[in-house]
C-alpha cells in the first residue's frame, strides 16, 4: 500500500498590459474587462496563449500560499 499526501501551492502570477488610454488597451482596443475574460475566464490557463503569455512579467511568479489538503493510502 503506498502511503501520499496532496499539497495545494497557490502561485501569483504579474502581467504587463500597455494602455492606449486610462479604459482602453493596446491590447485589441480591449478594457482590462474584456483581457481578464478572454486570457483567464475563456479557456484552459494550463493551454499556451501566445499574447497573454508574451505579457507575462519575468521573474514574477511569486508563491503566495502552500497548504496540505488530504492524506491517505493508495490500495
Amino acid at each position: 500500500m503506498e502511503k501520499y499526501k496532496v499539497i495545494k501551492v497557490t502561485i501569483e502570477h504579474e502581467y504587463f498590459i500597455p494602455m492606449l488610454t486610462e479604459e482602453r488597451s493596446e491590447i485589441n482596443g480591449w478594457t482590462l474587462s474584456e483581457i481578464i475574460e478572454a486570457w483567464f475566464n475563456r479557456g484552459n490557463i494550463n493551454a499556451w496563449h501566445a499574447t497573454r503569455d508574451t505579457h507575462e512579467l519575468g521573474n514574477g511568479k511569486k508563491i503566495t500560499k502552500i497548504e496540505v489538503l488530504e492524506s491517505g493510502n493508495i490500495k
